[in-house]
């Protein structure tokens, strides 16, 4: 919804941040492919479902090459990937949590991300529900 106005350096960042975040539950699930695939799209960059850099050195990129406004559109969309399998577990937990620390969004501002995310997703939910 917002990747294509990250910076052009930023855009693998994201996607490798985006990998990383689908498998921190080791479970890499259709879902999340799924939406990967759109990332790609959306940003106009090559598939791949493979990282290049550790969490580590792509969040500290990502911290430092975006500014608050990209740093909260990253949350949105990690988060949003993260409950795209409607599960959110300890490890996809902890995973948005160095992230939002990294990002240094506040708790309250991660609070409405999840808030307005998940209410997001209700609302494609009851659509589909509708339509199909």
């Amino acid at each position: 919804m917002y990747l294509n106005k990250l910076p052009a350096a930023q855009k693998e960042n994201f996607l490798d941040l985006a990998i990383l975040a689908a498998m921190a539950n080791n479970e890499f699930v259709d879902e999340e492919k799924e939406l990967i695939r759109q990332y790609c799209g959306e940003m106009n960059i090559p598939e791949r479902y493979e990282t290049k850099k550790s969490f580590e050195q792509v969040i500290d990129e990502i911290a430092v090459g975006c500014g608050k406004s990209e740093l909260r559109m990253v949350a949105v969309e990690i988060y949003a990937l993260l409950v795209s399998d409607k599960k959110f577990d300890a490890f996809e937990t902890d995973f948005m949590g160095k992230l939002i620390e990294k990002a240094q969004i506040s708790k309250d501002e991660y609070e409405t991300i999840k808030e307005m995310v998940d209410t997001l997703n209700y609302a494609y939910g009851k659509l589909n529900e509708l339509i199909f």
